[in-house]
């Protein structure tokens, strides 16, 4: 099956998902394939946009570390107020603000722009970062998803959470394709899926093919 073909839905008589999650000691996720995260988010965004029907979860949180230089650290935590008014928490300790979907893009400028400071000593992301999360259907099984109780529809969401600092974007797949996990249709819509993801290509690959999935009913916790 080439790329532009479609899966013609699940056997009427299956009720099975392929599910998709990476380990704990991995803190269930893995850095992007492009190490650089001002090229490797417009490749998040394009593999989100070609190949599902998206929304944004409800928490958008953006941080600065207080390290340093110190004097450089406040000056951009005093920006962050300037562009998103007073901090609404605090992450691990540091200044953080919930934002909504429309700050979303300025924030995450706002976060990458981290790499025009000192790098800082600690933290994996640099001084700013920014986490949030898609909620999402694949496009591929629209067929699957036509007439299901929003319960249903609930079971076979995926997801895929994002952080994005000046030093890494991490990625943290919770993957459920509507299919028998051993289906050639499967198995054809990964391998057509592959040159999109924004995971290591050895890692995504194995979707599905190997023991990292787990095949379960929709309706199984």
């Amino acid at each position: 099956m080439g790329v532009g073909e479609h899966y013609t839905g699940m056997d009427a008589d299956a009720d099975e998902c392929v599910v998709y999650r990476l380990p704990k000691s991995s803190s269930h996720g893995q850095a992007s394939r492009i190490r650089d995260p001002r090229k490797a988010w417009p490749v998040v965004q394009r593999f989100i946009a070609t190949l599902t029907r998206a929304t944004l979860g409800p928490r958008v949180t953006l941080t600065c570390l207080q390290g340093e230089p110190r004097d450089v650290t406040v000056a951009k935590i005093e920006e962050a107020r300037r562009c998103f008014g007073a901090e609404t928490g605090q992450s691990g300790g540091f200044p953080s603000w919930t934002l909504n979907e429309a700050q979303l893009p300025s924030a995450i400028q706002f976060a990458l722009d981290g790499d025009k400071l000192p790098k800082q000593k600690i933290g994996l992301f640099g001084p700013t970062w920014i986490t949030f999360t898609y909620r999402f259907s694949w496009i591929e099984f629209d067929r699957v998803a036509t007439g299901l109780e929003e319960a249903e529809l609930q079971r076979i969401s995926s997801h895929l959470a994002v952080t994005i600092g000046p030093q890494r974007l991490f990625l943290q797949p919770l993957f459920v394709y509507p299919a028998v996990w051993t289906s050639q249709s499967l198995k054809d819509f990964i391998e057509r899926s592959e040159p999109l993801a924004p995971f290591p290509k050895s890692k995504f690959q194995a979707l599905g093919l190997t023991a990292d999935y787990k095949s379960r009913s929709p309706s199984a916790p």
